[in-house]
């Protein structure tokens, strides 16, 4: 598997409940909106880069990318979000990650990649070595068409579509830092303190 075989859906298509509503992808996060810290880190590496957003859609089309909203109405949800890359999607596999991310790099990309060239698994999803990151996957492609299908039948939860299709787990224990994310604004704040010293 090489880069060229992945597409990266980056994910700012929810509602913010926990930062007030505030579009989380584009919150000033060291001189630039946090989408872009996480654009940095994979646009250049794969063949191509989807953004699914449900609002600011102008906003988002200005970083250069397709921008995709969910087909269902009412935030769906992440899996629903994912769910929106099905039919724009050329290459044998899809990386997902959220737009709160900022710090998470190429080497995230690269550990699923290698675990999904060793096992059979559909999915693989990052695992801190304390909890599962369920929106951080590599999936083969094929599994988005069953989405839409799975959302009727079963419900939105992301932990349990994971584990209905036996996804796998690669460890990055004692990288948990990588895996920061800004949900609230204690969270920005605190990021910003760490980062001025």
């Amino acid at each position: 598997m090489k880069h060229a075989d992945i597409t990266v859906l980056i994910l700012a298509g929810g509602q913010s409940r926990r930062m007030n509503g505030i579009d989380k992808g584009l919150i000033d996060y060291h001189g630039k909106p946090m989408i872009s810290h996480v654009i940095d880190h994979f646009a250049t590496y794969t063949r191509r880069t989807l953004i699914n957003a449900n609002r600011n859609l102008e906003t988002y089309l200005k970083f250069g990318f397709p921008v995709l909203s969910d087909e269902q109405a009412e935030y769906a949800g992440p899996l629903a979000g994912i769910a929106s890359a099905r039919n724009h999607t050329d290459t044998p596999y899809l990386f997902v990650i959220p737009c709160d991310m900022p710090i998470i790099d190429i080497s995230v990309l690269d550990r699923l990649r290698q675990t999904m060239q060793e096992q059979t698994a559909p999915i693989v999803v990052a695992h801190d070595g304390q909890r599962r990151q369920n929106l951080i996957c590599l999936i083969q492609t094929p599994v988005l068409q069953e989405i839409p299908q799975y959302l009727a039948h079963h419900g939105s939860t992301v932990a349990r579509w994971l584990d209905y299709y036996g996804a796998q787990s690669c460890n990055f224990s004692g990288q948990e830092n990588l895996f920061i994310n800004i949900n609230t604004q204690s969270d920005l704040e605190s990021q910003r303190h760490d980062a001025n010293g």
